[in-house]
């Protein structure tokens, strides 16, 4: 994703947010962000130091029927990272 955010930054209109881990058995399974494998923190330095003021959209379907309290928790994590850049 890092990559991929220096090469279009100048580009994006919007960016979507999502993070993820692996199961036991290497499957990727959608989890709240700062959980997962992506650098959240890092991917908003990367698009803020590009340029990119658009909009990032969380993503999150969560395992339950009620996603809204995880969802709340990617909402708060996303908030914290763009905190820190200042």
């Amino acid at each position: 994703p890092m990559a991929v955010a220096r090469q279009f930054a100048g580009r994006l209109l919007g960016v979507h947010v999502t993070d993820f881990r692996f199961d036991p058995a290497g499957r990727p399974c959608e989890t709240i962000l700062g959980q997962g494998n992506l650098d959240v923190s890092a991917l908003v330095r990367v698009l803020g130091g590009n340029g990119y003021a658009g909009d990032l959209t969380v993503c999150y379907s969560g395992r339950s029927r009620y996603p809204a309290e995880g969802i709340g928790e990617c909402v708060t994590h996303l908030r914290e990272c763009l905190g820190a850049l200042g």
